[in-house]
């Protein structure tokens, strides 16, 4: 068990070496395409990783009972008390620009949402093709995270999975700009480290996630 373990996170950093490596090449390859525009082929990279983590968020309200199911989530960096003990500044909502504001497009962009109750998300699924997807600017919020342009819902999780599993609609997100963990936080595809100290902070959620967080420091590195 113990050696299954090492040759699996050997795996992991290798598989997180090939997509860096692969990532800087489509970067090197597109020059002549603006690196912030949604249109440069690396967020179609980032797609590809992110649609796995999408799914499994979805699927877990419907593989797990209703008191087991996370009300919040941690994605791309850990959880606060874990940066505190390290003596990490969470930045990232420090001085927000709140009249920062993008539109994601649910045809276009990826968006994570967490369904958190399994009675209201089977609701949400029986009305997924008898109505339009609309905003209610009462309900739903949600934060669009760059570099990697990933929208978050942060309310309306179950009516907003609608919209997401349609590919139909669109709000308004906050942007929050999560350059500054690139400062304090690397990852192996495994683990979360203190760039600083070299000590581990935490677990990655999903391998995937750490694809896209250190593809998001290079993305950052060519602005």
């Amino acid at each position: 068990m113990f050696k299954i373990k090492i040759k699996s996170k050997k795996r992991n950093r290798k598989k997180l070496k090939n997509s860096i490596e692969m990532a800087k090449k489509i970067i090197e390859d597109n020059q002549n395409i603006s690196i912030e525009s949604i249109e440069h082929p690396i967020y179609r990279v980032i797609h590809i990783f992110a649609l796995s983590i999408q799914s499994d968020l979805l699927q877990h309200v419907i593989t797990t009972r209703e008191y087991d199911i996370p009300h919040s989530s941690s994605l791309f960096f850990p959880k606060y008390d874990l940066l505190k003990k390290h003596n990490i500044q969470l930045k990232i909502y420090d001085g927000v620009d709140t009249t920062n504001k993008v539109t994601i497009d649910f045809n276009r962009d990826i968006v994570f949402s967490l369904p958190w109750s399994t009675g209201r998300f089977r609701g949400a699924l029986q009305n997924l093709n008898r109505e339009n997807w609309s905003y209610d600017p009462l309900n739903h919020r949600a934060e669009y995270l760059e570099p990697f342009k990933i929208g978050v819902i942060t309310n309306g999780f179950h009516s907003s999975s609608l919209g997401i599993l349609n590919r139909k609609g669109s709000m308004p997100a906050q942007v929050i700009d999560m350059s500054s963990l690139f400062e304090s936080i690397e990852t192996d595809g495994i683990y979360y480290y203190n760039k600083k100290t070299k000590k581990k902070i935490s677990k990655v959620s999903y391998f995937e996630e750490a694809v896209i967080f250190e593809i998001g420091r290079l993305i950052n590195s060519k602005k």
